[in-house]
């Protein structure tokens, strides 16, 4: 294995509930031996038991690159300045200089769909809606919608939006060259872009 990596850690309350490790490799190390290898040299001397731990170790495919060969590099300079300058929570990554299905820049994009569409269908006059995910894996590992009242909008953004990078891909088109204009001022609020197109959805238990 080659020395970089990425720890994840999701916690509940007090408790850890899952560890997600990414390792770059040249994919001759045996994915149950790096496995183990990653338990016994990382996880269980911070963790310490992992019982009733779910343990992800390069889940989704083979890590074989990453860094420069990922990402430009601009998250440091550019994460404040893609959302709304700190005003809403995010994460530490910058949507800039990603690949379009990079969870950090499709979650992004469809998280701000789903709260503008609820505001559009007249479901509540402000919302945020929040996507959290694991490193490897497609599905979110968490979807939290609440309008600005309190109630929760959950289950409705869930029904009508798939939170997987690779369908919002799809969904929004991001594989074209969309994004010159984004090169400053930020990705929101911006005319004509496909995540500021606000679809109608109602609020319905069928």
């Amino acid at each position: 294995m080659k020395p970089h990596g990425k720890v994840q850690v999701v916690f509940s309350g007090k408790d850890v509930k899952m560890v997600t490790l990414l390792f770059e490799h040249d994919g001759k190390t045996a994915q149950q031996e790096m496995k183990e290898k990653c338990l016994a040299q990382i996880v269980e001397p911070i963790v310490g038991t992992i019982a009733g731990i779910q343990i992800l170790v390069n889940p989704y495919t083979p890590y074989g690159s990453g860094e420069f060969q990922k990402g430009s590099g601009s998250t440091g300079r550019k994460v404040a300045n893609d959302t709304y300058g700190g005003l809403i929570p995010h994460g530490i990554s910058a949507i800039s200089g990603k690949d379009p299905y990079s969870p950090d820049r499709a979650g992004a994009y469809m998280a701000r769909l789903a709260a503008k569409s609820i505001v559009y269908s007249g479901l509540a006059t402000n919302a945020m809606v929040s996507v959290g995910y694991t490193l490897g894996k497609s599905e979110p590992i968490m979807i939290q919608a609440r309008a600005g009242d309190g109630t929760d909008l959950t289950e409705l953004v869930k029904k009508n939006f798939d939170f997987r990078p690779e369908e919002i891909v799809k969904r929004l088109g991001l594989n074209k060259p969309i994004y010159r204009d984004t090169a400053c001022y930020g990705h929101f609020g911006r005319f004509g872009m496909p995540w500021e197109e606000s679809v109608k959805i109602q609020n319905t238990k069928s």
